[in-house]
């Protein structure tokens, strides 16, 4: 049977030749050789054959270019004939016809320059052989030159054409390697911004503005800079809000995820009202949150609204004093039985609670009292982590300002949070501290009944040495900032005999300046108060090697080295004295010679170098 085709084929190419040099019948083999060949895979073809089409291409018969290059085109679909047809005489002749004849509604020249393109298309897809020839040819701008036509034509054929066209510069340009990115960029940007603005109502234009779509993906990913300016923001959201192609809407908020880690995009894409629109959609459709074919749609559009909130001036644009449209609807997704929005409108409220003003507004607006009802459904270690971590990062937030903390601990915040600490997931663990620390701030009363908690402090003291660097410094700050905020003595004999101040003292060469004063304030305090009970921690905890990494080490500023002497000058009236500074001379002279940068930073501090040098003398 295969040989028969062969044979059957075979037959038509030489009639095919006859008819050429005859100049006969062309028309009428043709159209028999595409039927044929459309549906065979296996035909073995030879450079004699491409010879043939060559031939094909020189006469002036309008018809019979059209139909040459329709079998172009069909066969170039398979890969096993693309590589036979990159013939460098035969693109130069295609390139040539595109070249020569102008684009208009003109039937005859509309045949042959779609036809055209979609051979040229399907030869350079993933095919750099062709698409060399093409840009050795003057491609790139004759491509160019045939899209940038196909914006003034109107009606289906217009439509048909820029698809047709769009499509060859994709496939072009796709995975091209040899092409200036920046150049392309700055020669495409406003001609894929013309052919968005030809609408999407038709199959047509959808599939052209799909084309444009990709081709922005492929220079935003060949580019660091970003492919989207306010035009083509505009552009987009209007593409989005008329589209009614699930694979259209797809790719283009696909583009504008990816392009949305730009500030600039982010603004441009608020102002252009995209965050309304997403909204309005994700309403419109969110019986579908849980459509397989949907889902990952629903998903990306909220978290495109996350992502835009993430810079400063969008979210300050879209709260709009706690009016805005798009501030009201996540706050309306925080009581949404679609999980989805839930979370996603938490997310958002962490962002709008970037700024104290807002915080202040939110807490007025019993903002905290939601988020606390959301937690206290999901406080144990049955919730849904990424809830549990994002309620309590919108928490987190909002007691910053001093004034909002008493009233969201009156709503019931650490009725909810203290149950959280049978937690065993380190992200929400972390979280879960932060909000913590930050709630006890110039608190005393608040520090006090925490700290006096031994079930909370012997947890925070595991949690110091947890397996999670971020949940290793949030316990030993938590723990300091405890001893800062509440000089309770019934305080500082839970974190005596749960052994927290080892963890504190752990801090001290910490990478961070703030978590380094942190550790040096909090011993500083203990030390004042209950010396006599920590000696031996300070020297089990080698407090002397600690400060020696910290002065060797980290290069501290002056405020950190002057709590580091006021914190010697209190170890000085403990009696294993001469074993600490003994360890300190030893392991740190530096300290002890006193250089000029120790000099400067405790000029007003003179009696604890005093102090520090008799201590060393005896």
């Amino acid at each position: 049977m295969a040989d028969s085709v062969q044979t059957n084929i075979n037959e038509l190419f030489n009639d095919l030749k006859i008819s050429i040099k005859k100049k006969s019948n062309l028309y009428e083999i043709l159209n028999k050789l595409g039927k044929k060949l459309e549906f065979e895979e296996k035909y073995e073809m030879n450079s004699d054959v491409v010879n043939q089409f060559n031939v094909l291409l020189q006469y002036d018969e309008v018809e019979l270019i059209e139909k040459t290059t329709e079998i172009i085109a069909t066969l170039a679909k398979k890969e096993n004939y693309r590589e036979i047809f990159s013939d460098t005489k035969l693109i130069s002749k295609l390139c040539q016809i595109l070249q020569q004849i102008k684009v208009n509604e003109n039937k005859f020249n509309y045949g042959v320059i779609k036809q055209t393109c979609r051979a040229l298309g399907n030869l350079c897809y993933e095919n750099d052989m062709c698409r060399k020839c093409v840009l050795q040819n003057n491609g790139l701008k004759i491509i160019i030159d045939v899209v940038s036509q196909t914006v003034s034509l109107d009606g289906d054929m217009g439509a048909d054409l820029r698809s047709c066209s769009v499509g060859l510069l994709l496939n072009f340009v796709a995975g091209f390697e040899d092409l200036n990115a920046k150049q392309l960029k700055l020669e495409l940007l406003d001609l894929l911004c013309d052919i968005l603005e030809c609408g999407v109502t038709s199959k047509d234009n959808e599939s052209a503005a799909i084309h444009c779509l990709i081709i922005l993906g492929v220079l935003a990913e060949a580019d660091s800079e970003p492919v989207l300016n306010n035009r083509l923001c505009n552009t987009l959201v209007k593409v989005l809000r008329d589209s009614s192609s699930g694979e259209l809407i797809e790719f283009c908020i696909d583009l504008m995820h990816s392009q949305s880690e730009y500030a600039a995009v982010s603004l441009n894409l608020a102002k252009a009202g995209l965050c309304e629109l997403l909204i309005q959609l994700l309403e419109k459709h969110k019986n579908l949150a849980d459509d397989v074919d949907t889902k990952n749609l629903f998903k990306m559009a909220c978290d495109l609204i996350i992502i835009i909130l993430n810079d400063d001036e969008s979210m300050e644009l879209l709260f709009k004093n706690g009016k805005g449209k798009v501030y009201l609807s996540v706050v309306n997704w925080l009581s949404s039985p679609i999980e989805e929005l839930q979370v996603s409108g938490v997310l958002a409220i962490v962002n709008f609670a970037r700024a104290d003003s807002h915080c202040i507004e939110m807490v007025k607006q019993d903002i905290s009292k939601k988020l606390i009802s959301i937690l206290s459904k999901n406080n144990t270690d049955k919730g849904d982590i990424k809830l549990q971590h994002a309620v309590l990062s919108a928490l987190r937030n909002l007691v910053i300002p001093d004034q909002n903390k008493l009233i969201v601990i009156k709503d019931g915040l650490l009725e909810t949070l203290y149950p959280m600490i049978a937690i065993t997931s380190y992200p929400v663990v972390f979280k879960l501290l932060g909000t913590f620390r930050i709630v006890i701030d110039k608190q005393e009363s608040i520090a006090r009944e925490l700290g006096s908690k031994k079930d909370l402090i012997h947890k925070v003291v595991e949690w110091s040495t947890a397996d999670h660097p971020g949940v290793q410094g949030e316990a030993s700050r938590f723990l300091a900032w405890l001893i800062k905020n509440c000089r309770n003595q019934s305080v500082m004999d839970v974190m005596i005999d749960s052994q927290a101040v080892p963890k504190i003292i752990e801090m001290i060469p910490s990478d961070h300046e703030v978590m380094q004063n942190e550790a040096l304030f909090a011993i500083t305090i203990l030390s004042a108060a209950r010396l006599s009970n920590i000696e031996k921690m300070l020297i089990d905890a080698k407090i002397g090697e600690k400060i020696t990494r910290l002065i060797n080490e980290r290069k501290p500023k002056k405020e950190v080295i002057a709590n580091t002497l006021t914190l010697i000058r209190q170890l000085c009236s403990s009696n294993l004295q001469k074993l600490i500074f003994l360890d300190l001379r030893k392991r740190c002279p530096v300290l002890i010679l006193a250089t000029p940068i120790i000099q400067i930073a405790t000029r007003k501090l003179k009696i604890f170098q005093i102090a520090v040098t008799s201590e060393l003398n005896v």
